[in-house]
């Protein structure tokens, strides 16, 4: 079990030849989505205290601060509201499987894998992200975690056992487009969710887009 709760399963690529888990992905991801944490200031309403030292009969300066309940709790709901407004449709991700698609046309494969990479290349949108797999499994591009980018992932397994990556190469290379169901990391959740990709075959990889159920 990893620490989210889910069987760990075995992760295997031919291309290193060793076993990964769910919780390599989950913190790989994680670095690539991470952001350094702000400094905060003191709030306005921050109080000073004097307190008196027993030992010297001086008198010191305690400063803490006072959190109202109201500000807890409508921090609360707007980060709850927050990450619900996240969370895409299969339409979305439809929308975009089909626009890499049209993209990969426009602008050749080298630019367009890359431009499905890079984090400011147009093609992440929160959960939304574009991946591509030529027919032996090899990753091309992932916009959820570049370091995928040149492994052989053919044979990684979700937590049921399924093989994500081999459903989505038959998808493409068998019946050209269509929906995949598994499991995987969300990279704004950082939970294992089910997950559902619309992949489409163009030239000689099969990419897609998919969203999260929870």
């Amino acid at each position: 079990m990893n620490p989210l709760g889910a069987p760990t399963g075995l992760l295997r690529t031919c291309e290193l030849g060793r076993h990964l888990t769910i919780d390599e992905i989950l913190r790989t991801t994680a670095r690539v989505l991470c952001v350094r944490p702000r400094r905060l200031d003191p709030p306005s309403h921050a109080r000073d205290a004097p307190m008196k030292n027993p030992r010297t009969g001086k008198k010191s300066v305690m400063r803490f601060q006072v959190w109202p309940m109201a500000h807890v709790a409508a921090t609360a709901i707007f980060t709850a509201t927050s990450v619900a407004a996240v969370a895409a449709t299969p339409e979305q991700a439809k929308a975009l499987s089909e626009r890499a698609a049209a993209y990969i046309e426009q602008v050749g494969d080298e630019k367009a894998f890359a431009d499905f990479t890079r984090g400011d290349g147009g093609f992440v949108d929160g959960e939304l992200y574009v991946f591509c797999y030529d027919h032996k499994g090899v990753n091309k591009a992932h916009g959820g975690n570049p370091s995928f980018v040149g492994r052989n992932l053919l044979h990684i397994k979700d937590p049921d056992g399924a093989e994500p990556n081999a459903l989505i190469v038959n998808m493409g290379f068998e019946r050209g487009r269509g929906w995949v169901d598994f499991k995987w990391p969300n990279p704004v959740t950082k939970r294992i969710e089910d997950k559902s990709a619309y992949v489409i075959r163009t030239h000689d990889v099969a990419c897609g887009v998919g969203y999260y159920k929870g």
